[in-house]
C-alpha cells in the first residue's frame, strides 16, 4: 500500500497561484496605490483580503492538525505524516482527502491484521 502521493505539477501551479494572488492583495505595499483604489471601488479592500488569508491560514492548520492526528493513529511513519501535514499546510483539502483516505484503509488494514494474527 501507498501511504503517500505527491500533487501533481498542475496542483502546484494552481496553489501557488492561489497563495500569491491572496498575499498580494492583503499587503498594500506590494502594489500601485492606483490599483488598490480601482480594487477597493469594485472588489473591497485590502483589509477584506487579508481577513480571507488569515481565515484560510487558519482553517488550513486546524486541517492540518487533524490530518497529522489521523496519520499517527494510522501508524504511519513520522516522515510520511509530516510530509502529509506540510502538503495539507499548503494545499488545503486538496491533500486532506486523499491523507485521509489512506489513513483509513492502512488503519483497516492494521485492524484487520491483528483480528487474524
Amino acid at each position: 500500500m501507498v501511504l503517500f502521493e505527491n500533487p501533481t505539477i498542475e496542483e502546484y501551479i494552481f496553489i501557488i497561484g492561489y497563495w500569491t494572488l491572496l498575499i498580494v492583495l492583503s499587503q498594500p505595499w506590494l502594489l500601485p496605490q492606483q490599483v488598490y483604489t480601482i480594487m477597493d471601488t469594485m472588489l473591497g479592500t485590502y483589509d477584506t483580503y487579508y481577513n480571507i488569508l488569515f481565515a484560510v491560514g487558519c482553517v488550513h492548520s486546524l486541517l492540518a492538525f487533524a490530518v497529522f492526528y489521523t496519520c499517527s493513529t494510522a501508524a504511519f511513519p513520522l516522515s510520511i505524516s509530516l510530509k502529509w501535514t506540510g502538503l495539507t499546510l499548503f494545499f488545503g483539502f486538496m491533500t486532506a482527502g486523499p491523507a485521509m483516505k489512506t489513513a483509513y484503509k492502512r488503519r483497516f488494514q492494521l485492524e484487520a491484521a491483528d483480528d487474524i494474527g
